[in-house]
């Protein structure tokens, strides 16, 4: 997740959002 680190706040945090999301519909199925 390196990567994840040199993004901007705004996108890192999108990117964060995003992944809880995915993360969320998966645990409901």
């Amino acid at each position: 997740m390196a990567t994840f680190l040199l993004q901007p706040s705004e996108v890192q945090w999108a990117i964060f959002l995003g992944e809880m999301e995915r993360k969320e519909d998966h645990v409901r199925g």
